[in-house]
């Protein structure tokens, strides 16, 4: 049995553009129906208390906003977080070398 797939990879800017994710989702609805696989490095946190290791943002940016009503809206999933529920972790780690 053959299925359609749409498949869509991503790397998001470092700043606070909500407005990228709005343009790619448009064109990743372009291609039509089908499951959509849509990964990458979003550079993106969509709940700063659970994926950030520092608390000290813990307001969403406007992105993550866009970001978050995209996966809701397209019924899309999060299967790290949906395989780790309330675990407070990231996939990210930043390491500062003094030198």
């Amino acid at each position: 049995m053959d299925k359609l797939c749409r498949l869509a990879s991503v790397y998001g800017p470092n700043s606070n553009d909500p407005e990228y994710f709005s343009e790619v989702w448009r064109l990743i609805e372009s291609f039509g129906g089908g499951t959509v696989l849509w990964g990458g490095d979003f550079n993106v946190t969509l709940d700063p208390i659970l994926d950030r290791e520092s608390s000290a943002r813990t307001q969403r940016t406007s992105a993550a906003r866009v970001l978050s009503a995209i996966k809701d809206d397209a019924s899309l999933v999060d299967l790290w977080r949906m395989k780790h529920p309330g675990i407070r972790e990231g996939t990210c780690v930043i390491y500062v070398h003094n030198s």
